[in-house]
């Protein structure tokens, strides 16, 4: 999954095998990604789950956390996992000079006729279960976020008692 700025993201062509084969090939980590003339972050641990399921959560700073998880307790793993302190890994700083960022598949373009349809972020209760996606489910999401730039950092597979996570935070620069 990329998450960029939504004017970085249009330009992302994930659907073109030359820039698929970039993001097959990088290593782990929390880091930067080109995309264009901008950047943006890849998340997403096949470890975790395969399926590429994400879930996002918006704190009331306008920040955000992006959370795989898997667990006999879905609801019990996703808050373990967002009541973790500290990420293993720093990694960049994401600009948003839009107020916009995207969380789209790496797999589809960010936009013409290979991006994938974006929906809007809205509240919803925590997630019980983690049902598989909807076959038709091939939206990505927008969220609204004060205007700036976000410190990246992020834990990778990680195992729990009863389950394992992988998240990512994206948490806003003093200005």
């Amino acid at each position: 999954m990329l998450v960029a700025d939504s004017l970085v993201a249009a330009g992302w062509h994930g659907y073109d095998e030359t820039e698929y084969e970039r993001v097959i090939d990088r290593p782990q980590g929390v880091d930067a990604f080109a995309v264009g003339a901008g950047a943006g972050v890849l998340i997403g641990d096949g470890v975790v789950r395969d399926d590429s399921w994400i879930e996002v959560f918006a704190s009331s700073d306008g920040g955000f956390a992006a959370v795989q998880a898997a667990g006999a307790d879905y609801a019990a793993t996703l808050r373990a996992a967002l009541a973790v302190a500290q990420d293993y890994e720093t990694g960049p700083t994401l600009l948003a000079p839009s107020g916009t960022v995207v969380v789209i598949s790496s797999a589809s373009d960010g936009s013409g006729d290979d991006a994938q349809p974006l929906a809007p972020a809205r509240p919803g209760p925590d997630p019980r279960d983690h049902p598989w996606p909807d076959a038709g489910a091939e939206y990505g999401l927008s969220i609204e976020v004060p205007a700036g730039s976000y410190a990246v950092s992020g834990t990778w597979y990680t195992e729990l008692a009863d389950g394992c996570y992988a998240r990512w935070r994206f948490l806003p620069d003093a200005p």
